[in-house]
């Protein structure tokens, strides 16, 4: 029997697991107030003004948060294979967190990629449009929020510049050392990163 591995956020394929499942739970949630309401429409002779037709109504309010999900899930893009082989080449012994989509008012920052090693935490846009520098001063603004201000931000447009300065990175890189490994803190980072992400 084959074992399902859960995919959890920051993990790779993330996005793209999360579109499926909350487009087939949106379809599932509406077919269930509607089943509701055509059941009540015809057991009370065609006759809207029943309390079955209350109870479909009220359970569209959750079929109607599912479907924006799904929507952002929809319009959202996860790293592609290619960049994740790309990464993995050039800084195979770090901890990878995956596709991100940080939300705000007025614009939504999709991040493919992201490490943090000591002070830094950098990553990978595979989207054109993004305002990289924007998306820096939102995540920093929340790190900060969260006691984190001593990290700095990067957001790279170039997965090939991404892979050289993490090939750099991965040289200089020592993982017995106290100052690139603090696991309490990278975890705290994430955590508030995965908090502000779809």
């Amino acid at each position: 029997m084959k074992k399902t591995v859960k995919i959890r956020k920051g993990d790779f394929g993330y996005i793209r697991h999360q579109r499926k499942v909350t487009i087939l739970r949106t379809i599932i949630m509406l077919g269930i107030s509607l089943g509701v309401f055509a059941v009540g429409y015809f057991y009370n002779g065609r006759d809207i003004k029943n309390v079955l037709t209350i109870v479909a109504v009220l359970g569209l309010l959750p079929a109607s948060k599912s479907l924006v999900n799904a929507i952002m899930f929809i319009k959202a893009k996860g790293c592609s294979s290619e960049t994740q082989t790309k990464i993995l080449e050039n800084g195979p012994n770090f901890h990878h967190y995956y596709d991100f989509y940080f939300t705000a008012y007025e614009k939504n920052y999709p991040v493919s990629h992201m490490i943090l090693l000591n002070q830094a935490l950098i990553g990978v846009t595979e989207w054109d449009k993004c305002d990289t520098k924007e998306g820096e001063k939102h995540l920093k603004n929340h790190l900060k929020q969260d006691g984190l201000k001593e990290i700095a931000v990067k957001i790279y447009k170039d997965a090939d510049e991404y892979c050289e300065r993490l090939a750099a990175l991965h040289y200089e890189y020592d993982p017995l050392s106290d100052t690139d490994n603090n696991p309490e803190r990278e975890e705290k980072v994430f955590a508030v990163l995965k908090a502000i992400s779809l």
